[in-house]
C-alpha cells in the first residue's frame, strides 16, 4: 500500500476484556455507494470492529505532505504540520459513529516504488541525508522484489527524522494541546512501520545487508533501530497502544531460512523478527504481522514456523506485549476449500475466513493477558461479503444475499471462539500438543 498512514475504525465489537476485532481494507478505499453501504450494513449495526482506509488518497497525503514546511531541508515544528486533510478523511469515515475506535498505521516509505512511480512518502530532507536502495529482481543472485530509491531508515539521520515524525504522531493523536486531533480519544492503537508501508518487510534485502558498509542492516543494527524508534514513542506516554511489525524467516523448521522472495544472497532469517519483537516489547510496544493466511494454518499443524515466526512470538510475549495485531494477507476467498494449497484460490494465501479465523483466534489468545488488546485486521470487502453482498469477484453472493458462513466466523471471532483446542475439530492446526502453550 502506497501510503504513509492508514486508518482503522473499531466499532464496539470486542472479546475478552480489551480485545478489538478490526477490519482491514485494500489500497482501493470504499467510496460513494460502497462507503454508504459499508456504513449502513457493517459499521452502524456494529458488526465490524473497523475498517482501514488509506490516508493518502490519490497520493495527496503522506509523511512528506503533512511534514510540508521545508520538504528538502528540515522537518516542520509542532503546530505547523499540515494535518487538516488527513483529519478530514478520518472524520468523514467516522461520520456519526462516536463509539468507533480508531487505529493508525504509520508508513515511513512507500511499499512499492519504480522509476515511474518513485517513493514520494518519505520527505526529501530525509532521503537526501541517507542511502537509498534500488534493486532489480535478480541483483546479487537473489529473487528479491524490485524497488527504486527506498530509504535506509536505520541510518542515523533516518532514525533521527523518523523519531521526530513519530513523536509528532503521538502528539497529534493524544490530548497534547490545541493542535491535537479532535477525535484523539477514539484512537485505540498506532502501528509504526519499520521499512516500507506499515510493515517490517525490507526493501532490496541484498543491498540493505551487504552494500552499505557499517550501515549494513544486520540483526544488531535492526535491534538498535527498533529500540530507538519505539522508545522515543513510548517515552511520551501515549494514550493509545503502540504496535510494531515483524518480518523474516519462514517455515520448514529452519530458522536460517531466508524468507519469501529473498534468495540466498540476502538472508533475512528468523533472527530478524525475533529481534524486532524483543526490541518492541522491551520498549513498551506490542507486536504484529501482515501475514495471516491459510499457509500458516497448514504449516503450524505440521509443526513448522508461521511466517515471521508470528505464532511463536505471540506465544513468547503473551503476557508482556500490550497488543497483538494480525492482518490477513489479502482479500479472502469464501469458495476456497480447506486444506487445499491456498495459493490456488482467488484470495491467494489468505484462503477462507471460515477456516482461518478459528486458528487466528486461538493463536492470538494463547496465554491470555486480560490487559492486552488483540487486533484482527480483515479487508473491508470480506465484511461486505458477510453482511451486504459482493463488492469484489471472490464473494459468491450479491446484494441482498449475504454469506452466512462468514457471518458465523466473524461473530465467533468477536467473542473469542474457539478459545481452546476442544472448541475446534478436524485438521485445523489447533490440535495437538504444539498448538496451545
Amino acid at each position: 500500500m502506497k501510503h504513509t498512514l492508514l486508518l482503522l475504525l473499531l466499532c464496539g465489537a470486542s472479546f475478552g476484556q480489551t480485545v478489538g476485532l478490526y477490519a482491514f481494507m485494500t489500497t482501493t478505499p470504499p467510496s460513494g455507494s460502497d462507503l454508504s453501504n459499508l456504513q449502513s450494513s457493517v459499521l452502524i449495526p456494529g458488526y465490524a470492529a473497523g475498517i482501514v482506509i488509506p490516508t493518502s488518497l490519490n497520493g495527496t497525503i503522506s509523511w512528506a505532505t503533512i511534514d510540508h514546511c521545508s520538504p528538502y531541508t528540515t522537518n516542520c515544528t509542532h503546530g505547523s504540520y499540515l494535518w487538516g486533510p488527513f483529519d478530514s478523511i478520518v472524520t468523514g469515515i467516522i461520520g456519526s459513529c462516536t463509539a468507533c475506535k480508531i487505529g493508525i498505521i504509520v508508513q515511513p516509505a512507500s511499499d512499492t516504488s519504480t522509476p515511474t512511480n518513485p517513493n514520494a512518502v518519505t520527505p526529501g530532507y530525509v532521503t537526501n541525508a541517507i542511502d537509498l536502495l534500488t534493486c532489480s529482481s535478480g541483483v546479487g543472485g537473489t529473487s528479491q522484489t524490485p524497488y527504486f530509491q527506498q530509504p535506509a531508515l536505520w541510518e542515523p539521520a533516518g532514525i533521527a527524522a523518523y523519531q521526530t515524525w513519530a513523536q509528532e504522531v503521538v502528539r497529534h493523536f493524544t490530548n497534547y494541546d490545541g493542535h491535537s486531533a479532535s477525535y484523539w480519544s477514539q484512537v485505540s492503537y498506532v502501528r509504526f512501520g519499520l521499512f516500507i508501508g506499515g510493515e517490517a518487510t525490507i526493501p532490496c534485502p541484498y543491498e540493505a545487508t551487504t552494500t552499505l558498509g557499517s550501515y549494513n542492516l544486520t540483526v544488531p543494527v535492526t535491534s538498535a533501530y527498533v529500540t530507538a524508534l519505539f522508545s522515543s514513542v513510548t517515552a511520551l506516554s501515549p494514550t493509545f497502544k503502540v504496535q510494531g511489525p515483524m518480518y523474516g524467516g519462514n517455515t520448514v523448521l529452519n530458522p536460517a531460512y531466508c524468507g519469501i522472495g529473498v534468495g540466498f544472497g540476502a538472508c533475512i532469517t528468523q533472527a530478524y523478527p525475533d529481534a524486532e519483537a524483543a526490541s518492541e516489547v522491551a520498549s513498551g510496544a506490542g507486536i504484529g504481522a501482515e501475514s495471516l493466511g491459510m499457509e500458516n494454518v497448514i504449516w503450524y499443524a505440521e509443526g513448522q514456523l508461521c511466517l515471521g515466526d508470528a505464532c511463536g512470538l505471540f506465544n513468547t510475549y503473551s503476557w508482556t506485549a500490550p497488543i497483538f495485531d494480525w492482518q490477513t494477507y489479502k482479500i479472502s476467498d469464501p469458495t476456497c476449500e480447506p486444506w487445499v494449497n491456498p495459493t490456488t484460490c482467488n484470495g491467494g494465501p489468505t484462503g477462507s475466513l471460515v477456516n482461518l479465523l478459528p486458528f487466528a483466534t486461538i493463536r492470538m489468545h494463547a496465554g491470555e493477558n486480560p490487559n492486552r488488546l488483540t487486533a484482527l485486521e480483515i479487508f473491508w470487502q470480506d465484511w461486505m461479503c458477510a453482511y451486504y453482498g459482493s463488492v469484489q469477484s471472490y464473494c459468491p453472493y450479491s446484494y441482498p444475499n449475504t454469506d452466512l458462513s462468514y457471518q458465523a466466523a466473524l461473530a465467533n471471532a468477536a467473542v473469542g471462539v474457539p478459545n481452546s483446542t476442544s472448541s475446534a475439530a478436524g485438521k485445523a492446526a489447533i490440535s495437538g500438543g504444539a498448538a496451545i502453550y
